[in-house]
């Protein structure tokens, strides 16, 4: 959600009564996305004893906060509001703390990228002794060695001496036996033969339809 729409929702939320509906309607964004935006970006103390310390019940339904109430200054209830300007702060730096994330994950793989290809390649390991010798590694066999099938690793098949060892397995194509009486008069002699003799008529190709298992009968 950008800054203008933000701005949009603190306009609307300055009317002392508004519905959701009306709400929904003013800024163009949907009813669940309203609310969680409003929620999760309003500031203020908010607890689960707030109400008996006097916690205003226009905060337990929308529109959640005590932007527009006409009792705002007059008030000593616990207050809850919605900044645009707060939210697009509090959003941004949160977009920036995931980044963060993100870059750190990605230099540990780099980090346990490098490991591996030391342990394995370098030293002549397997993957099965490298993780348990690691037992830190957020890795399980299974996902390294789909790493390394994938490609997304310094290490490569080849590199390791089972899959060196290993040979490619055969696929064998099922053979399907056809009975010899469906091939009766289907041959392409007979077809040439049904021609000559039948000039005068509209020849159609058909294919031959095979019967459920063991079912003798064919179209």
């Amino acid at each position: 959600m950008d800054y203008s729409k933000r701005i949009l929702i603190e306009s609307c939320l300055t009317q002392d009564k508004i519905s959701c509906r009306e709400a929904t309607e003013f800024t163009g964004i949907p009813r669940t996305t309203l609310i969680r935006e409003i929620i999760n970006h309003s500031w203020g103390v908010r607890s689960d004893n707030d109400f008996d310390k006097g916690y205003c019940e226009r905060l337990l339904k929308f529109p959640f906060v005590c932007n527009g109430c006409k009792h705002d200054f007059v008030c000593h209830k616990r207050k809850v509001k919605y900044s645009a300007r707060k939210a697009e702060i509090y959003s941004q730096k949160h977009i920036s703390e995931s980044r963060k994330v993100i870059h750190r994950k990605k230099d540990e793989f780099d980090a346990f990228n490098e490991d591996l290809f030391k342990w394995v390649v370098l030293n002549s390991n397997t993957v099965h002794n490298y993780r348990v010798n690691h037992p830190q590694c957020i890795y399980s066999e299974r996902q390294i060695y789909n790493l390394i099938s994938e490609l997304k690793l310094k290490v490569k098949p080849i590199d390791l001496k089972q899959s060196v060892k290993r040979k490619a397995r055969k696929l064998y194509k099922k053979s399907v036996s056809i009975p010899k009486d469906y091939k009766n008069h289907r041959q392409y002699e007979d077809f040439l033969k049904y021609i000559e003799e039948n000039k005068d008529k509209i020849v159609v190709e058909i294919d031959t339809i095979h019967g459920k298992k063991g079912d003798k009968k064919c179209l």
